[in-house]
């Protein structure tokens, strides 16, 4: 062979060669990637919604929920959604042992928002909320302007930046 063939035939076999390494560090590399993206989607789904069984015996209140969509470890704890004598309670729950204990009712007549002791007063777009932290538990509440309560108590303290996400994310159930 002469020396020109020589010279392309081992610069074939260079390429070959790092190719063939790029593939065995990419290929691993990609699928780290992937599988990585793919944990982070699963772990942050929105929060099942309530059982439709439950909320269609709602009439004097419209039933409020996380938004769909929204991004948070709390999941409906299964069989906790009840509604009795005109006051539906539900529990969430996230994997470090929080739990979320929401209740929800026509608002009555005689309850005076002035007279709440509360950390933290601020307004969503469905109404006035109220954020009481203290050392053992995190309370929240919403006077929505349809006339639903909804107080969240958290037995274990969750923060009240976390409890104010969570009241900035509910939503009349049904919205989109």
């Amino acid at each position: 062979m002469n020396e020109p063939a020589i010279h392309i035939t081992l610069r074939l076999a260079t390429l070959v060669r790092l190719a063939r390494q790029l593939i065995f560090v990419i290929l691993p590399l990609a699928i780290i990637l992937a599988a990585a993206i793919i944990a982070i989607i699963a772990r942050h789904k929105p929060a099942a919604a309530l059982p439709s069984d439950i909320t269609s015996q709602i009439s004097s209140f419209h039933p409020y929920y996380i938004k769909p969509g929204t991004s948070t470890d709390f999941k409906l704890k299964s069989g906790s959604a009840s509604y009795q004598n005109g006051i539906l309670v539900f529990v969430l729950t996230r994997p470090g042992g929080n739990t979320l204990a929401f209740s929800e009712q026509r608002t009555p007549y005689n309850i005076e928002q002035a007279q709440l002791h509360t950390t933290e007063q601020f307004s969503t777009e469905y109404g006035a909320a109220y954020v009481t932290a203290g050392a053992d538990r995190t309370t929240g509440a919403l006077f929505t302007n349809n006339n639903t309560l909804i107080i969240i108590n958290a037995p274990s303290p969750v923060g009240a930046d976390t409890m104010q996400s969570i009241l900035r994310s509910l939503v009349p159930v049904g919205t989109r």
